[in-house]
């Protein structure tokens, strides 16, 4: 009957919505406990709790991701040592234009975010982790702009050679010498070495210098080099490694006086950074490293990039 069947439709209704409700409470649940987690791991203030719950959902707006996943991202950033709120509103900002970007998931951008800039000299208990992270982030993708990479691969080289890198004077407190680094990884993705081997390949020729290996001290010296030839002594922060870039050129151009061959300088280069490398340093070029740094240095910032993104997307 037209009564039955209109008050089937109305319990379909009522169930309907009730579900909905469900679900709205589930969500809210899980949301909840997701903050109740924060709270607990950053041993934050109820006062520090609101602001950092107001943010979560603006930025769940603003950057059209799941509450849920922003929560997660805190979660990573308080089990990371980040108990400040600013640096933790800062590094999630970072990581959610970084991960929209690459296509990431949010919370391991985050934790690559704070590896990769405690890894180059930050510190999560400093109240200016926020702002190196800023710095961190807006390099990492200037040099996935740079070649044929993406962060994901630049981390993954910082990942083998950046801890190197930044004991050698490569860091936070050295900007220009931090460009030099990641100049090289482009360069190096030019030639088809990106991650684990431009990593390995660039935290052997760091290290192996200054170690005074026999070998090493050898090849360098067929060279009319040294170990202090490729470092230079600064008045504030003692003995760092000079440019790659230089340091490139300065073999380079030593073997050319030689009229090396290929062959020859394969040999020698494995001698300086071992046999399995040294293919790979031979395909470093002083000028190409300082053209990729030049252009990671005029690159836009992060967050002129993700806006052009998001016109570029828009206008589609």
């Amino acid at each position: 009957t037209m009564a039955g069947t209109g008050r089937a439709a109305y319990l379909s209704l009522g169930a309907a919505i009730s579900a909905v409700g469900l679900k709205s409470a589930e969500a809210f649940g899980e949301y909840q406990r997701g903050m109740n987690m924060v709270k607990a791991i950053s041993n934050n203030t109820n006062a520090q709790m609101q602001v950092l719950s107001q943010t979560a959902n603006q930025f769940s707006t603003q950057f059209r991701m799941d509450i849920n996943e922003i929560n997660d991202g805190l979660v990573t950033l308080g089990r990371a040592g980040l108990t400040n709120v600013n640096n933790q509103i800062q590094v999630l900002q970072n990581g959610l234009k970084v991960a929209k970007l690459e296509g990431m998931n949010l919370a391991a951008t985050l934790e690559d975010i704070v590896t990769t800039t405690s890894l180059l000299g930050g510190d999560v208990t400093k109240n200016d982790f926020g702002a190196d992270s800023s710095k961190v982030s807006n390099l990492l993708v200037a040099t996935s702009l740079a070649g044929p990479l993406d962060v994901g691969d630049v981390i993954e080289t910082l990942k083998f050679a950046g801890g190197s890198a930044a004991a050698a004077g490569a860091n936070l407190n050295n900007e220009e010498g931090l460009k030099d680094l990641l100049g090289t990884i482009g360069a190096f993705s030019q030639k088809g070495v990106i991650g684990s081997i431009a990593g390995t390949a660039l935290r052997a020729f760091i290290t192996k210098p200054a170690s005074q290996d026999k070998t090493v001290k050898d090849a360098l010296a067929e060279l009319g080099l040294d170990a202090y030839s490729l470092w230079e002594k600064d008045d504030e922060n003692g003995w760092q490694m000079r440019p790659i870039a230089e340091q490139i050129g300065m073999i380079t151009k030593a073997m050319d006086k030689q009229h090396m061959t290929n062959l020859d300088r394969i040999e020698v280069w494995g001698d300086i950074v071992g046999n399995k490398m040294g293919q790979q340093m031979l395909k470093l070029d002083e000028n190409k490293i300082k053209e990729v740094t030049k252009q990671i240095d005029h690159q836009r910032n992060l967050d002129e990039i993700y806006q052009g993104t998001l016109t570029n997307f828009a206008s589609q």
